[in-house]
């Protein structure tokens, strides 16, 4: 099995301030985090998201499986969005 953590991030089209939203993993809810940093090397920061874009989920180690996974991220309130791209990272620190 998976020994490190993961973080799930996503980015919509419009700014995310007095929204919520909630996500889930292999049905089980997972924690909403701060850190909303870029989980590799970027070689374009100018591509990069703003900071009010990106939401992010800390996905337990012992909830990851081998094969498939899922995913379900859901927008409680505010106005709408597309959700741009989701990117996870297993292993990452902080």
């Amino acid at each position: 099995g998976w020994k490190s953590d993961a973080r799930i991030r996503i980015q919509t089209d419009k700014s995310l301030i007095g929204t919520e939203w909630t996500a889930t993993f292999n049905g089980e809810a997972i924690e909403a985090t701060h850190d909303i940093s870029e989980p590799y090397a970027v070689p374009y920061p100018s591509m990069l998201a703003k900071p009010e874009e990106l939401r992010a989920w800390t996905i337990p180690a012992k909830r990851l499986r081998e094969g498939k996974n899922s995913l379900e991220v859901t927008q409680r309130s505010g106005g709408v969005c597309s959700v741009l791209f989701v990117d996870l990272a297993i292993g990452q620190q902080p």
